[in-house]
């Protein structure tokens, strides 16, 4: 225990205390162990701090890593710490963007797709609803790209449709008028 701490090892400190708890350390120097349990604790909440605070501070940061540390921060029940909430504001505000590169054709349907599927990794939570609305929107917005696009598919396939049969028949115009010899 004695050298995990000193180490500040997370996934050290929690074998020992599991191996301490095996032959009932617990039972026996009860203020020892739940010191380590609360400087397990401690350490942990230090480190998630630390994870979130260079998230926030962090100039670029990709949208999967913020997605993946709101997570981690959120299972770990971290939701009250500022930074918590400074990094999902962040998400958010990214996220806003994204939307509006979507709004404006800026994107592919490829690369909303991309961005959907890391954002529905986040969990649905109350302590998440900023990002999740902005995340309901973006997702809104890129239905709205995909259906644009398809329609100009449509279009485009429409068009050459009607190209073709336009050709055929200005041919056939042709071949009528001048024979089949021609002029």
């Amino acid at each position: 225990l004695q050298q995990a701490l000193r180490q500040e090892n997370i996934e050290a400190l929690r074998a020992a205390l599991a191996r301490s708890e095996e032959v009932g350390l617990p039972e026996w120097e009860r203020d020892e162990h739940e010191t380590v349990v609360h400087l397990m604790m401690s350490l942990q909440e230090k480190k998630q701090k630390a994870k979130l605070r260079a998230a926030v501070e962090a100039v670029e940061i990709r949208v999967d890593d913020m997605v993946r540390i709101l997570s981690e921060a959120y299972v770990a029940e971290y939701t009250q710490l500022d930074d918590f909430t400074s990094l999902q504001v962040k998400l958010a505000d990214t996220i806003t963007d994204l939307t509006r590169k979507a709004k404006d054709d800026n994107m592919t349907e490829d690369v909303s797709q991309g961005y959907e599927d890391v954002l529905r990794r986040l969990p649905e939570a109350a302590q998440l609803a900023t990002a999740n609305i902005a995340i309901s929107r973006f997702a809104e917005a890129a239905r709205e790209l995909r259906q644009r696009c398809a329609d100009r598919r449509s279009v485009g396939r429409r068009r050459e449709e009607m190209s073709s049969v336009l050709r055929e028949l200005v041919d056939r115009a042709e071949t009528t008028e001048h024979g089949p010899d021609g002029p």
